[in-house]
């Protein structure tokens, strides 16, 4: 499995953050389009790996 972060807009809830185990990127989105219907729309989907050392592994940008 590998991760993902899925950040995107909910109608009901707003910006979410979704931390998704999947084979896929595709299958992550696929996971969090079943649990949020059709209420979420994904903006970015990467994946992430762990950082063995300390320190910043990652940093998200949001562009509105």
């Amino acid at each position: 499995m590998k991760k993902y972060i899925a950040l995107g807009n909910c109608n009901i809830n707003g910006e979410l953050w979704f931390l998704v185990d999947a084979a896929s990127s595709e299958q992550a989105k696929q996971i969090i389009a079943d649990a949020e219907d059709k209420t979420f729309e994904i903006s970015a989907c990467v994946e992430v790996t762990a950082n063995p050392d300390e320190g910043i592994s990652h940093k998200f940008t949001l562009f509105e």
